[in-house]
């Protein structure tokens, strides 16, 4: 019998800085960090792909792609790592639909570890996201940015509200400087690995 996936959902909001610190933690824990946004975009960016123009649509209205199509870039990404065991996934899972479809169409191949939930401020969440606004993210526009801010609001806090009472959740403030936040970090994982 295979042994299970180890994964740690880590969500916030839009410019909370999960890529960053799931790219510290891949590098210091030398586990795997995937991106469901990235996936996206990479699918979305390959013209052969018959996914493009759903995921265009999604992230330009600033939407959840449907959880069978995130799960699957998944599951290849994660059969790509070869031999790892233990993923970050970064903005995952946004919904119920996510969860409820990450749990049936993986939770026999899966063993959800924690929630990683980095927490920051409206405001720095704003800033953050226009700042690194770029040809490459089309979705860090202002009137893009407050969409998925709402979508974070109404369809992402419920989920970690669930987990939450699950007792599955290390929350984390991401408003401070990235040494502290590693620092703090590095605390949690320490204690949960």
């Amino acid at each position: 019998m295979t042994p299970k996936k180890r994964v740690i959902f880590v969500l916030g909001g839009p410019g909370s800085g999960k890529g960053t610190v799931c790219d510290y933690l891949s590098r210091e824990y030398k586990i795997a960090h995937l991106s469901a946004g990235v996936l996206l975009r990479k699918e979305m960016a390959d013209s052969k792909s018959h996914l493009r123009e759903l995921i265009a649509g999604h992230i330009t209205n600033g939407t959840i792609v449907p959880a069978s199509v995130t799960c699957e870039l998944l599951r290849m990404a994660m059969e790509a790592e070869g031999d790892v065991d233990t993923f970050l996934l970064d903005g995952f899972p946004r919904n119920k639909e996510n969860m409820d479809g990450w749990f049936k169409e993986m939770g026999q191949e899966t063993e959800l570890l924690f929630v990683l939930f980095l927490k920051a401020s409206e405001e720095v969440l704003m800033r953050r996201c226009l700042l690194r606004k770029s040809h490459d993210r089309t979705d860090d526009d202002l009137a893009i940015v407050k969409k998925r801010l709402r979508t974070f609001y109404d369809e992402t806090v419920p989920i970690i509200s669930h987990f939450m009472s699950l007792q599955m959740v290390r929350a984390l403030d991401t408003n401070n400087a990235k040494d502290e936040v590693f620092k703090k970090v590095r605390a949690i994982f320490d204690q949960s690995l």
